[in-house]
């Protein structure tokens, strides 16, 4: 019986300011089985009126009877397996595919129907029973969700097979041809792999999450899954949870207790090239992360609790609505690189809740750390920026803009613990705040588009000597922009690295610094910076996002430019002005300096 769930007032208020008690968590987890319910009706519902061939090539209606006979005879025993986040990823995929017209994918929609089989096979062995279902087979694997897998390679590498479980615990395993081979397989025997628990305990407080390395539908996300780990692998994991969890309980225990009580399962993620560390939610799995490897514990518990407060607002956004429908509207985000739709925002925007509060009291335990006062710094101005446009949308509902008072509640409270701080502190917050603007510049180069007429207007205006103020107005985001989310950022990564080995902050830069105009700003040496990027546009031919960007960010931090940085409008009217060959090419600083109202050359 699906019953209908809400959330006290005073439990709702709890969680938008980014907190949670078990007591919550327990009605957001009752709200996700309860979708993940209707859910199932609906797949078995559509796939009989759309797509019926394929329900009963995949042997849907048998498994669904297997499962919900299951459930009958022992109510409640299954809830866990039904509420099961990756369950959920699933069944939202499956109602993805039967309701689009047109199905790209490479995946016969058979094959993820018959993953119904797989989850009652689940439910038969969870409670210790025969049962018979048909089941996919995906690189000789049987994949049997919150469970672990099944290798019948020597059955089939990949297609349908029929399993058969016994209620003594042996399950057989039958290709589709009289002539393939059956495995039986007992308890305990090597071609069963289980999944495996990361369980930690330090001063009473546990964190115990499902190590799941199987589930066909834990990387729809994207962030790139690994395969089964190693012995060793897992055992290394379990030890950087180990670590971050004991950061956790020392110093933010009140995160701690939500992170327990709100994530079930942990999926680990491949190791990206650049070493940059990679973690990741899906708004249809509410209770599972994924992670890949970070050796410092302090980069693990901020990823945990981050991802986390994803996961606590997939449950949330299932019982209200924080946000309205963007409509094709695309906002500018502090955390991406790509425009994003209002509820996009949003998620950063209450993820950071937790994030600016872990850094902002990680930098007090230790006030001379510099790499931790410019995360705490960097953190604090991410989230002032994301939920001023969040609230610029107009989209948010009541209870939306209660997230937005939250953001302003933990921004005040990181800029009273740095009003005090050593000259060397502040000028690392003052580096964070450049680069929060410089994310601002880049994103504005790659997204936005100056229309013709503007151009046109403003290069009379220039040839005429007349000021360019008041220049026109315009917003043109480019919603068919390509992917954006993997575009690096090399001058927070440099520095993050001086930074790191930095024990001062140098008081002076060096002479001729300007050669190296990241470093010049990095150390806030503005005026040689923007010459340095000035030189990379002009001598160099430097037309691409980072030298504009650093230009734009030096004259704005060293209080050369007095209007709202338009960074797009300069780059696109400098390259006008530039392709006349009857012209000499402006000098980028003087034209900056002209759009912002000092007159012209």
């Amino acid at each position: 019986m699906i019953s209908r769930l809400s959330l006290a007032e005073r439990d709702l208020a709890v969680l938008l300011a980014g907190g949670g008690s078990s007591q919550t968590f327990g009605v957001l987890g009752a709200a996700q089985l309860s979708r993940n319910l209707v859910m199932l009706r609906g797949i078995l519902d559509l796939a009989q009126d759309r797509a019926p061939e394929d329900a009963v090539r995949a042997g849907l209606q048998e498994s669904y009877q297997v499962l919900s006979d299951l459930d009958g005879a022992r109510p409640g025993s299954l809830h866990g397996l039904i509420g099961y986040p990756y369950v959920g990823e699933w069944a939202f995929t499956c109602l993805q595919r039967l309701w689009r017209a047109n199905d790209a994918t490479d995946v016969p929609l058979w094959l993820d129907l018959a993953h119904l089989g797989a989850i009652a096979a689940a439910a038969a062995i969870l409670l210790d029973v025969q049962a018979e279902v048909v089941v996919p087979v995906r690189d000789g694997l049987v994949a049997v969700p919150s469970i672990g897998s099944l290798a019948v390679g020597k059955v089939a590498r990949s297609g349908l097979v029929r399993l058969r479980r016994s209620d003594t615990g042996y399950v057989q395993l039958e290709g589709s041809t009289q002539m393939s081979p059956v495995v039986c397989l007992a308890p305990g025997d090597a071609g069963w792999l289980p999944l495996r628990r990361l369980t930690v305990v330090e001063h009473g407080k546990t964190i115990d999450l499902l190590l799941d390395d199987a589930d066909p539908y834990r990387d729809r996300h994207g962030a790139g899954a690994t395969g089964r780990l190693s012995e060793r692998e897992a055992a290394d994991l379990e030890a950087d949870v180990g670590s971050a969890w004991r950061l956790l309980v020392a110093r933010h225990g009140e995160q701690a207790s939500a992170i327990a009580a709100g994530l079930r399962v942990l999926t680990p993620l491949r190791e990206r090239p650049d070493g940059a560390a990679v973690s990741a939610t899906s708004r249809a799995a509410a209770g599972a992360i994924a992670v890949s490897p970070m050796r410092q514990p302090e980069r693990l518990a901020c990823a945990l609790l981050h991802e986390s407060e994803h996961s606590k607002l997939n449950g949330v956004l299932g019982l209200v609505d924080l946000v309205q429908a963007s409509r094709g509207r695309r906002f500018y985000s502090p955390w991406r690189n790509e425009p994003r739709p209002a509820v996009g925002l949003l998620y950063g925007v209450y993820a950071w809740l937790a994030v600016a509060s872990f850094w902002r009291d990680e930098a007090r335990a230790a006030p001379q750390d510099f790499l931790l006062a410019f995360e705490s710094a960097r953190s604090e101005g991410q989230l002032r920026v994301g939920s001023a446009r969040l609230a610029a949308t107009g989209l948010l509902t009541g209870a939306g803009k209660a997230v937005v008072a939250a953001a302003g509640s933990v921004v005040r409270s990181s800029q009273a613990s740095a009003s005090r701080v050593p000259a060397d502190v502040s000028r690392v917050r003052q580096l964070a705040e450049d680069l929060v603007l410089d994310h601002q510049v880049r994103w504005r180069l790659r997204n936005l588009r100056v229309p013709g007429w503007v151009l046109t207007s403003l290069s009379a205006r220039w040839h005429a000597g007349r000021n360019a103020s008041p220049a026109p107005r315009y917003a043109v985001v480019v919603h068919e922009a390509p992917a954006l989310s993997g575009i690096s950022d090399p001058r927070l990564h440099h520095a993050m690295q001086i930074l790191e080995r930095a024990s001062a902050m140098p008081n002076r830069p060096p002479s001729g610094i300007e050669a190296d105009p990241d470093l010049a700003l990095i150390l806030g040496d503005y005026d040689a910076a923007a010459r340095g990027y000035e030189q990379l546009i002009v001598n160099a031919g430097d037309d691409g996002v980072q030298a504009w960007a650093g230009l734009v960010v030096a004259r704005a931090a060293g209080g050369l430019a007095r209007a709202e940085p338009r960074p797009e409008l300069l780059k696109a009217l400098y390259v006008a002005l530039s392709s006349d060959p009857c012209d000499e090419a402006p000098s980028p600083a003087r034209l900056a300096a002209w759009l912002d109202g000092e007159g012209a050359e």
